[in-house]
């Protein structure tokens, strides 16, 4: 009887650890999957601050040029859709 009980606690015990090692196995897959995620949400935010900081220094160029006009003619293409006339512009709708 009692080595009975002896085998219901060491099968008790095994079970308790296969379970443990099976929780902390998905949680460990569940960071992986969270901490790619993040990464790829990194990889997009530095994407867009080089995109800012390359924008930033553009206007930077254009407000320390001595030639303002050159500015005033950048907003009113970019911003406001200006053109010379006769001129043809193309908009790329993609984005690209």
């Amino acid at each position: 009887m009692r080595a009975v009980k002896g085998r219901k606690l060491i099968f008790l015990l095994q079970l308790i650890c296969v379970i443990l090692v099976i929780y902390f196995a998905a949680a460990l897959i569940n960071l992986q999957i969270k901490v790619s995620k993040q990464d790829k949400t990194l990889a997009g935010l530095s994407d867009q601050k080089r995109e800012q900081q390359l924008k930033n220094q553009e206007i930077e160029r254009l407000l320390n040029a001595d030639n303002q006009a050159e500015y005033a003619e950048r907003i009113a293409r970019d911003k406001l859709n200006h053109a010379y006339p006769e001129e043809k512009v193309i908009i790329n709708e993609s984005g690209n």
